[in-house]
């Protein structure tokens, strides 16, 4: 950073690491607006408007097989399961799934499709989890708070190796506040559990 004659300050940049920069920043958007939308070299989204406009054009149905991060910071209401059952086969190669905001019927069982998936943040009315999400053996961090209607979790959550963090409970609050009945069988075979 360079301070010229002005309080303005400037930043020089080698020509080879100001192309990486460029070449990495095409990958991401942030959307605000229905004509910011995702292109073919898009790979991670961010939906930071929650008009209806913005949620149509940015909806799982409409994003690229190549999407590894979906990120919608706001958006309220109760959406049914169909809106995330005929467009997760499709995502394979997500990452990070993350909706804040956002209450599902219940999450499909396609939901294992997406078996590079990293981090899921997500919150159902349904009182029990699909048995495919055991099939995320890459899965790192599970957040279903606000999920407080959840009785049970899959009989072979074990499954989930890789699995540091679990977030269950009310939204806002320190302790876990759930309806869980009971711990799946071997749930202390999750070792990596923090």
């Amino acid at each position: 950073i360079k301070m010229p004659l002005g309080d303005e300050e400037t930043c020089e940049m080698h020509d080879l690491m100001h192309d990486l920069a460029q070449m990495v920043g095409d990958e991401c958007r942030l959307v605000d607006s229905p004509s910011e939308y995702v292109n073919e070299n898009i790979r991670h989204v961010g939906i930071v408007n929650n008009s209806e406009a913005v949620l149509r054009s940015a909806s799982l149905s409409n994003t690229p097989w190549h999407l590894r991060s979906y990120v919608q910071f706001r958006g309220r209401g109760r959406l049914p399961k169909s809106d995330f059952d005929g467009n997760i086969s499709s995502l394979r190669r997500l990452r990070v799934l993350f909706l804040k905001d956002k209450r599902y019927e219940s999450l499909p069982e396609s939901v294992g499709e997406l078996i590079h998936l990293r981090y899921l943040k997500v919150c159902v009315d349904a009182d029990y989890l699909p048995e495919g999400i055991t099939k995320l053996r890459y899965l790192q961090i599970l957040d279903l708070e606000g999920s407080s209607k959840l009785r049970e979790l899959p009989r072979e959550f074990y499954r989930l190796t890789s699995l540091k963090h679990l977030r269950l409970g009310a939204e806002g609050l320190a302790s876990v506040n759930t309806s869980l009945i009971d711990m799946p069988p071997r749930f202390g075979e999750l070792t990596s559990l923090q």
